[in-house]
């Protein structure tokens, strides 16, 4: 499915999903704590902490703010794995930066034993990334921007930020903005990254 099908069809996507961002290490995938499907009538889904295996990192609680004592009594990663993956069954799951929500999940299914979900995924900023049009001529692809710089520049940006509720919100709201701009097309003219 190309950028411009999907966000032509926006009204169908009906989940977006996103994960704390603790670490990229595979020992750390048990540790996701925030969880989320969204559905397009802007109600969640699945919005629960989930008690890691071990100790959450203090650089972890820099970013995300998740303490240990909140998650003491939060379900595990395997009581909530089913109603997840009900929840993204036969939908298109749309993420900013899917590629590593899609890899923790992986992960963390693996790391319990548990077989996970086939996902439909989609880039929510590989998708905002060509539609900004900032080439990034040292990676040879489009610049790619932090959520939260997105979601300002689509004025949608809200507190919370690299929690769950509040990125899949603005990831929602970033796909909205494409969708009333140009059906996803890019601005005329690429900008030449300033990058080194």
């Amino acid at each position: 499915m190309s950028t411009s099908d999907l966000i032509t069809r926006l009204p169908g996507v009906v989940a977006a999903m996103k994960q704390a961002h603790l670490s990229d290490g595979p020992a750390d995938a048990e540790q996701r704590r925030d969880r989320l499907a969204r559905a397009e009538r802007r109600a969640p889904i699945l919005d629960t902490l989930v008690r890691p295996t071990r100790p959450i990192p203090v650089e972890a609680t820099a970013i995300h703010k998740i303490t240990d004592a909140m998650v003491a009594s939060a379900p595990s990663w395997p009581e909530v794995a089913e109603q997840y993956a009900a929840a993204v069954a036969g939908r298109t799951v749309v993420a900013y930066n899917v590629a590593f929500d899609a890899r923790l999940l992986r992960q963390t299914y693996q790391i319990h034993g548990l077989t996970a979900p086939v996902l439909t995924t989609a880039c929510a900023m590989l998708m905002y990334a060509e539609w900004h049009g900032e080439y990034d001529r040292s990676r040879d692809r489009w610049r790619w921007l932090k959520l939260i710089e997105a979601a300002t520049d689509c004025g949608v940006a809200e507190d919370g930020a690299h929690r769950a509720l509040a990125d899949a919100r603005m990831t929602l709201g970033v796909l909205r903005y494409l969708q009333r701009r140009t059906n996803g097309r890019r601005p005329a003219g690429p900008k030449v990254a300033t990058v080194p």
